[in-house]
């Protein structure tokens, strides 16, 4: 923790094999990677990738965490609680008190086209962020990426850059604060949040040129 108290790591442990319930779950591979708390063992999992993410104050401590090696999902474990399973997760942030979390997770949506009798797998993938357990409402209509995720210190406000159909021909960014997005542009690469969250602050390129935004005013 940023105090060095508590402390935490990531261990392996002897690995006994799958159990009937483990195996009926659809576990494929050993629950053997722990992360251990203040000398004390935690839920085990197949993976657990690190670093292992501490609220400011010491009391929180989030990662993400897979049941399968290859292939069973990736789910935010935040003090202890497992969220949904997704294709993959990233950018893990938390409040200073650990009240308050968000995250990205990456969802596909399965598509198949038939062309001349022929069957292509045209699925593909789009992100969403994960704000305190809940997905934000989500455009799942085209693939997506989320490059820049922020949250204040005080846990109130969150806001990110997406990139929505970022290799297609309608390709172009969002900034969405607090679930509201912004106009289109063509880059931003700076995303800034006071840490009371009463400022959003972020530099936007258009097709006039560069922008500074703040709170939605360029």
């Amino acid at each position: 923790s940023p105090d060095g108290n508590p402390l935490a790591y990531v261990a392996t442990t002897a690995s006994q094999g799958l159990t009937p319930l483990e195996v009926q779950a659809g576990k494929t591979a050993p629950q053997n990677v722990c992360v251990v708390l203040d000398g004390v063992e935690q839920k085990h999992f197949a993976t657990i990738v690190q670093p292992l993410i501490f609220s400011q104050d010491g009391k929180s401590v989030a990662y993400f965490a897979g049941i399968d090696q290859l292939n069973g999902g990736t789910r935010a474990v935040i003090d202890g609680q497992e969220g949904h399973a997704y294709v993959a997760g990233q950018q893990l942030v938390m409040s200073d008190d650990g009240r308050h979390s968000a995250y990205v997770a990456t969802k596909l949506f399965p598509e198949k086209v038939t062309e001349g009798g022929i069957t292509r797998d045209v699925s593909y993938r789009y992100d969403v962020v994960v704000e305190n357990g809940k997905e934000d409402p989500a455009d799942d209509s085209v693939p997506s990426q989320i490059r820049i995720l922020r949250m204040s210190r005080n846990g109130q406000r969150v806001a990110y850059v997406e990139a929505i159909d970022p290799a297609g021909p309608s390709g172009h960014i969002v900034i969405v604060d607090n679930g509201k997005p912004s106009h289109p542009y063509k880059a931003c690469d700076t995303l800034l949040i006071s840490p009371d969250g009463k400022t959003v602050l972020y530099i936007a390129i258009g097709a006039q040129g560069g922008f500074i935004v703040v709170n939605g005013q360029e």
